[in-house]
């Protein structure tokens, strides 16, 4: 039976041949083609703190999975590299893109730096609850909770908010200095 290019079986079966393609191959030494993800496992491999020349390039790919990677893992720096990451990470505050924001912020936070404070009060006191999901479990990579005392009465409110799940106000719980 002959169906049209516009028929839905048929790019369905375009797509599917696609995943089927054997990967590109480089012809002069037969080896498979490195792909971003093959070079993102062996950055991962080498460490971030070996790597932060690497995540501040990253920082400006168009990916937001990309720019997440990088802010969260700028966060592992020295204290030379960390004044070229702050510039990096303020800018990643600011993007569109939510969850590149909160992963800067708390970056942000990290490295002492109040600029870090108002939005991340203001996603924990959104009546949005994924909102307030999602900066919690950012939060919980802050190793130091001394860092996370200025939000000390959103998290004891979150820690008690009904519309969060069970783990979420747990982990609330966890960060809340004493």
């Amino acid at each position: 039976m002959w169906m049209r290019r516009s028929h839905p079986l048929c790019a369905e079966w375009d797509e599917l041949k696609a995943v089927l393609r054997a990967s590109p191959v480089d012809p002069r030494r037969n080896e498979e083609l490195l792909k971003p993800e093959h070079i993102l496992e062996a950055v991962r491999k080498i460490g971030p703190a070996l790597s932060q020349d690497f995540y501040r390039v990253l920082a400006s790919e168009k990916n937001p999975e990309s720019r997440r990677e990088a802010a969260i893992n700028l966060a592992a720096g020295t204290a030379t590299g960390r004044d070229k990451n702050l510039p990096i990470l303020r800018n990643l505050l600011a993007d569109s893109n939510i969850a590149v924001s909160m992963n800067a912020a708390v970056t942000l936070v990290i490295h002492d730096q109040e600029t870090a404070r108002r939005p991340i009060l203001e996603w924990l006191a959104s009546p949005l609850e994924w909102q307030k999901r999602m900066t919690i479990n950012e939060l919980a990579r802050v190793k130091n909770k001394n860092q996370v005392a200025f939000a000390r009465r959103q998290l004891e409110a979150a820690a008690k908010d009904p519309s969060l799940d069970d783990s979420t106000r747990a982990a609330t719980r966890r960060l809340i200095v004493e």
